[in-house]
């Protein structure tokens, strides 16, 4: 029997209206361009809670002179730019509405937390993880356990939604969690094309 839900955040419940590479641009002009570094400098920032981009930038290349204006203002612009799929609201009310608990996990930068409580999605969660909180990231297989642990359910009692197939399916699915993929793109079979599909696993 089903008694959670989990979602993903970015490009599942919500989306940026602007889509500007900021972190992947400050990594190019830091030097950080080889595959290992970029692996390392995404993980990092992924996975720890900065202040500010100014400790970002001093963590990834101590003692860089770096002016950090245009980064900042392509981060608010994007932050700004973010809306809610039509169908995200009504559908959360449902599942809550149902007596289903929901759970969040994303990978995020210390940055794009706010839009979650900005567009009031957090009344709806019982529990709502970021990377960058905890020190892991989806798909380390402990943010999965962290989260069905506070929510005291078993995996086979949960369902995973998002828009990454190793992130949100075959991670989930590995510790017992029902994976599902959502992307609306209409081509992608076996996927949810709208968070209103959810209701036929149910």
């Amino acid at each position: 029997m089903i008694k959670a839900i989990i979602f993903d955040l970015y490009n599942t419940l919500i989306y940026f209206d602007k889509e500007v590479r900021t972190y992947k641009n400050l990594f190019s002009d830091l030097g950080i361009d080889s595959e290992l570094e970029l692996k390392l400098a995404k993980k990092i920032v992924m996975t720890k809670n900065f202040n500010s981009l100014e400790e970002v930038v001093q963590e990834l290349k101590p003692n860089t002179d770096i002016s950090l204006d245009i980064y900042k203002n392509q981060i608010q612009s994007k932050i700004d730019s973010v809306q809610l799929y039509p169908e995200t609201i009504s559908v959360l009310k449902t599942l809550k509405n149902n007596g289903l608990k929901l759970g969040l996990i994303s990978n995020s930068a210390f940055n794009y937390k706010s839009p979650f409580y900005k567009l009031g999605l957090d009344k709806y969660f019982d529990i709502a993880i970021f990377s960058f909180e905890v020190g892991l990231q989806k798909p380390d297989p402990e943010i999965y356990k962290l989260l069905l642990d506070n929510l005291k359910i078993k995996p086979d009692e949960a369902i995973m939604v998002g828009d990454k197939f190793l992130e949100d399916v075959q991670a989930p699915q590995e510790l017992g969690i029902k994976g599902i993929l959502c992307s609306r793109d209409k081509n992608i079979k076996d996927s949810l094309h709208t968070l209103e599909d959810i209701f036929s696993y149910l």
